[in-house]
């Protein structure tokens, strides 16, 4: 078959169509005229004349128009091809092969997401590409048909790559039909959804991430209004979300104390847009306060305009409050040891007055004037061991002598002295429950504890006022139950910062002649050396309330012997021979001269090696050892140790006014410096008589080291 050019087929059928519009001219009778012609060659030119021009016409006319609709269709198709090619959208074309498409067309984005070329891609079942799931529904569920009737609006597609690698998308599909209106196929345009499934599922991870974070954040816009705070946030202030959105953060917690920090300086630096740090002390919805440090931060858009700002607070409270206590502990531990080392010495120097003053005491011809005199130093050398004793007590390097008791005996014991010394004007309530059981402290050093607090809620209410005492049982946080002993008055209270101090040495706010400042700082030293600990809750004109826990003790540790009460008898020796070492010989003396005064026989020597040859030299008919406990070269229970070897059974007496941490050896008795000649006299007593044994082996002279936070006070 020959094919003719387009141009020319136009031409022959515009030629063709003038001839026929001129034969039914002819047949009305038209007819021209041609001179010197025949008739049929004149019709035959006219004919050929007028298609010639009918011909002109339409070449430069209809043909012209042809050819610019063809042209403008060919650009049409050039451009719809370049779009659905270049689209970044996923599209295609298929056809209904009795209900299952099939791909006629793809475009690049298409091919590439599934990673085929075009000519593969094309003329495929278009479920080829789902997943079982997506084919469900294209196929079994009615989704080609839906979009063949033109009903389908938009579903959810996964395409399955080549590789095996799934595709979410977003399905939008439309009926395709030919110029009679016939429905041959659809248009498939699929939306990846890859990328903002991605950022959707990091910006949950990120929401969660502030959501359930320790730390408090805040965003705000330009002007600090709220527009989000985080959970943290609204169990550290206690504004809820719904009330805090909206409000700036002065509305709600207030300017913000800024310790250390410059509030005007802060806002420079937003102003700037720089990132602001730095710490503030809050107040917190219904009072009270909490201390964090922040970090402020400028939000910026990709103009870099500032668009609101995010605030990342951390509540510190806590913290400051252990730094604070670890603080006072680290200086009580230091006044502790400074303590520690001068009271060795200083308390041989009241042990050397109070003994002196007791020999002139003694002393049948001492003038009455004298005597007045002498009192007057041994109430000084007294005063002087009290303070030395306090200083050793909160230190936690006074020697103790643990024993099993009753908290409400304890209580019972001293009851009576309690209402003496705060007077008529305080009411002294006392409350005792039952089960309030047993504890292991040292009963005439934990009496201290009891009567400085009375002491110091008397001074707190001036103009009369209540006292309660009450005992207790309570579980302890760590599991171990605890036996408590409340006292509670109803004087001035404290503030915050009194609070915090009211366990340092030498913090008072009485006047200077009212008080040296240890009472309390004495109460935290004897609590924690028992191994417990206090909780002090106070406010301005609310009184006070001293919670004193102690680790409770089995019933079956129970002595039930109970508390010594010491004898006003002073006992009398009978000949015993006692070897007396101390390396400071004024105390030697004295302890000498009160020991032979009670009937003894003593052997002195100045330090360790002198004590040994002593020994040696009587023959180790010795009865009693009284050994200072710190002395140079050999403490005195090494050298106890060292006379049992050759003497198994001897009867030690150990003196110290600080032991360092030393123990006691096994059935030896232990007594302070600066003491009474009855005191030392009793101690030796017991010695001789053997009462000092246990059978525990060694009995400590200190309690062991804090092990936890249990001794700090709350």
């Amino acid at each position: 078959m020959v094919r003719l050019p387009t141009a020319f087929s136009l031409r022959l059928a515009a030629i063709l169509a003038a001839a026929v519009v001129l034969a039914e001219i002819a047949e009305e009778g038209f007819k021209l005229v041609w001179p010197a012609a025949s008739p049929v060659v004149s019709q035959g030119l006219h004919i050929l004349f007028v298609a010639a021009a009918v011909a002109a016409l339409v070449e430069t006319g209809v043909v012209r128009r042809l050819r610019r609709a063809l042209a403008q269709q060919q650009e049409a198709e050039s451009r719809y091809r370049l779009l659905f090619d270049e689209s970044p959208v996923l599209c295609c074309l298929t056809r209904d092969d009795t209900g299952r498409p099939v791909v006629v067309d793809a475009n690049r984005a298409f091919c590439l997401a599934v990673g085929l070329d075009h000519d593969r891609v094309v003329g495929q079942f278009l479920d080829r590409f789902y997943d079982e799931a997506s084919r469900r529904e294209l196929l079994e569920e009615g989704g080609y048909r839906r979009a063949l009737e033109g009903t389908f609006t938009e579903e959810p597609r996964t395409l399955i790559a080549s590789d095996g690698r799934a595709i979410p998308t977003v399905l939008r599909a439309r009926p395709l039909s030919d110029s009679d209106g016939r429905v041959w196929g659809t248009l498939a345009v699929y939306v990846d959804l890859t990328e903002r499934l991605r950022a959707e599922e990091s910006l949950a991870r990120l929401h969660a991430a502030v959501e359930n974070a320790g730390e408090m954040v805040v965003l705000t816009d330009p002007q600090g209004r709220i527009t989000y705070v985080n959970p943290a946030f609204e169990v550290a202030s206690g504004w809820p979300r719904e009330e805090a959105l909206g409000r700036t953060m002065v509305e709600l917690l207030g300017p913000g104390e800024h310790p250390g920090a410059d509030q005007e300086a802060m806002r420079r630096t937003l102003a700037q847009g720089h990132t602001w740090k730095g710490s503030f002390v809050r107040r917190r919805k219904g009072g009270g306060r909490f201390e964090v440090e922040a970090t402020i931060s400028p939000i910026r858009d990709r103009g870099d305009r500032v668009r609101g700002y995010v605030a990342i607070e951390r509540d510190v409270t806590r913290e400051r409050r252990l730094e604070r206590t670890l603080r006072r502990a680290r200086r009580l531990e230091t006044l502790g040891q400074l303590a520690g080392a001068v009271a060795h010495d200083f308390n041989n120097f009241l042990t050397v007055i109070l003994g002196q003053a007791e020999i002139l005491e003694r002393n049948p011809e001492l003038p009455a004037g004298d005597k007045d005199r002498v009192d007057r130093i041994r109430e000084a050398a007294e005063r002087a061991a009290d303070l030395t004793s306090q200083l050793l007590a909160f230190g936690r390097r006074q020697p103790v002598h643990p024993r099993v008791v009753g908290l409400n005996d304890l209580v019972r014991n001293h009851q009576k002295m309690v209402r003496k010394l705060v007077g008529e004007a305080v009411r002294v309530e006392v409350s005792l429950d039952p089960d309030a059981g047993l504890v292991r402290v040292d009963p005439t050093r934990f009496a201290q504890v009891l009567l400085n607090l009375a002491a110091n809620a008397r001074d707190a209410m001036p103009g009369g006022g209540t006292l309660a005492i009450r005992t207790g049982r309570a579980q302890s946080r760590e599991g171990p139950p605890e036996a408590v002993l409340t006292v509670v008055d109803t004087g001035i209270g404290m503030d915050e910062e009194t609070r915090g101090q009211i366990f340092e040495p030498f913090f008072t706010t009485k006047g200077p002649d009212r008080g040296t400042g240890l009472g309390l700082a004495t109460v935290y030293g004897i609590v924690a050396q028992a191994g417990g600990c206090i909780e002090v809750n106070s406010g301005p004109g609310q009184g006070a309330r001293f919670e004193i826990r102690l680790p409770a003790v089995d019933e079956a540790e129970h002595e039930s012997d109970g508390p010594e009460i010491p004898s006003q008898d002073v006992p009398r020796g009978k000949g015993q021979r006692i070897l007396l070492v101390d390396d400071d010989p004024a105390v030697g003396q004295v302890a000498a001269e009160t020991l032979e005064g009670l009937g003894y026989r003593v052997v002195r020597a100045d330090g360790p090696g002198e004590a040994l040859l002593a020994a040696e030299g009587e023959g180790w008919a010795i009865d009693l050892l009284l050994t200072d406990v710190r002395m140079p070269l050999m403490d005195g229970v090494t050298l106890a140790s060292r006379l049992s070897e050759r003497k198994p059974g001897l009867p030690v007496v150990f003196m110290s006014g600080h032991t360092g941490g030393q123990e006691l050896a096994p059935g030896s008795v232990f007594v302070a410096k600066p003491f009474r000649s009855a005191a030392l006299a009793r101690a030796v007593q017991r010695a001789l008589q053997g009462a000092g044994k246990t059978s525990q082996g060694t009995t400590a002279l200190t309690a062991p080291p804090e092990t936890s936070d249990r001794s700090r006070p709350g």
